[in-house]
């Protein structure tokens, strides 16, 4: 049976979202101001959430079916880009062209992409890390994740027409935290998936492996090579409300690891937020205790017009 991987994860998304624009209580949680589907062909979402560096684009990129742990499992990869406030002091570690791009008119006052300039922005820019969401379409077993670099960089290569003696250190274009950036973006998500399922999460899974930098010569050729000044990290948050569902989900994620990924935790994750408090985590797994007040919430829709629309903000009442 043919998959629509871009339907499926557009209808999980979109759900989350939608869910939350009715209760302005739990965006006041999550933070999170404002989202916009992006109309470009492919599921795409901006997201503003508070104390934010940039807007959030989440973009889905490709889906496939897995058979892991005897279940059959929907796998959907997203990119996370930013685009950074001119305001903000991260501004300045992001490259020469994004920063020109933010400044041009080809953004406008959301600090987001004019329509007519979406496609004419180089995929590579902007970006700081990729999400994932492993799903079991019969139920409500969910394992996301995002992984980063803790430090994005790029350097570049200075033209030079002496030999190979004479070419000179490549020099740093962009510095980007793109662990901690995306991390913010992360947290909503998982708050946005514990409301819809109306369940905690019962499982952590951290790993850290080495880290690369990116060179791009003169001819917009990129390299990466290996570096001892950033780690790549991955975090983890599974879902699964049915019996002994902790041992799957440690399972698949355990099968999902790269050869050289160092496992930093592997742990499930208490019934009350309460019981944190008394549990010891390593300072790379950044558990919020929000997530179980809102799988506990008792929500309740705050729009009031027959048509959805909230409170004095149409003519149909």
């Amino acid at each position: 049976m043919n998959i629509d991987f871009d339907s499926f994860f557009r209808n999980r998304i979109e759900a989350m979202l939608i869910k939350a624009s009715w209760v302005g209580a739990l965006q006041s949680m999550l933070g999170l101001k404002a989202t916009s589907q992006v109309w470009n062909g492919r599921a795409e979402w901006y997201l503003w959430l508070d104390h934010a560096p940039g807007v959030y684009a989440l973009s889905f990129i490709v889906g496939h079916d897995l058979h892991l742990a005897g279940r059959r499992l929907h796998e959907g990869f997203f990119t996370v880009k930013c685009y950074p406030y001119r305001s903000h002091d991260d501004f300045t570690g992001y490259a020469p062209e994004e920063r020109r791009l933010i400044e041009s008119d080809w953004f406008d006052t959301t600090n987001t992409p004019r329509f007519e300039a979406q496609q004419q922005i180089p995929d590579s820019l902007f970006w700081i890390g990729g999400f994932s969401m492993v799903i079991d379409p019969q139920d409500d077993l969910a394992l996301m994740t995002f992984e980063s670099l803790d430090a994005l960089k790029l350097h570049q290569r200075r033209e030079t027409s002496g030999g190979e003696a004479d070419t000179p250190a490549p020099f740093l274009v962009r510095n980007v935290a793109g662990w901690k950036t995306g991390a913010l973006l992360f947290d909503c998500l998982v708050g946005l998936h514990a409301n819809t399922c109306k369940q905690p999460p019962i499982f952590a899974g951290a790993t850290c492996s080495p880290g690369f930098e990116s060179i791009l010569s003169p001819e917009n050729v990129v390299d990466c090579r290996p570096s001892q000044d950033c780690r790549h990290m991955a975090l983890s948050i599974g879902f699964d409300p049915s019996a002994d569902a902790v041992g799957t989900i440690d399972a698949i994620w355990r099968m999902r690891l790269d050869p050289e990924e160092t496992i930093l935790a592997a742990t499930p994750l208490p019934d009350t937020a309460s019981a944190l408090a008394g549990r010891l985590f390593p300072k790379d797994l950044a558990i919020n205790p929000l997530w179980w007040d809102i799988a506990h919430s008792n929500f309740r829709s705050e729009l009031n017009t027959a048509c959805g629309c909230a409170d004095g903000h149409c003519q149909h009442r």
